[in-house]
């Protein structure tokens, strides 16, 4: 009976840091989608006034949802790199861009997103 309670006890523990560690896992990639939105925006904005796009203008709109869009990837893959979770993070953004890609493409990338390591979180 001592032996079973302590059994219990150890999976209640290591289930309790799995938990953690998934949430914890999951603070950081939010964090990670916050920095990266916010930023990417900027960036966006910076670079369509340096290239002299008014504002004022209808396609400037209709730019800026298409420059963000390529913009926020590389961020997206770039920071998500940089704070360790490259694969995550290239799966996101391979879903994103997948419908363009030729079938060889597709194939490599997914082969490198499956033979890639996991996380180190």
């Amino acid at each position: 009976m001592n032996e079973d309670a302590a059994l219990l006890r150890e999976n209640t523990k290591s289930d309790y840091k799995t938990k953690l560690k998934k949430a914890f896992i999951w603070f950081w990639r939010i964090c990670i989608f916050a920095i990266t939105g916010s930023s990417s925006v900027h960036v966006t904005s910076a670079l369509l006034h340096w290239l002299h796009f008014s504002k004022n203008a209808w396609y400037y709109y209709v730019m800026f949802i298409l420059v963000e869009t390529v913009v926020y990837t590389i961020m997206l893959v770039s920071i998500g790199t940089i704070f360790f979770q490259w694969r995550y993070f290239c799966t996101i953004a391979f879903r994103l861009w997948a419908w363009l890609m030729p079938k060889r493409w597709k194939a490599w990338c997914t082969r490198r997103l499956d033979d890639s390591p996991t996380t180190l979180l």
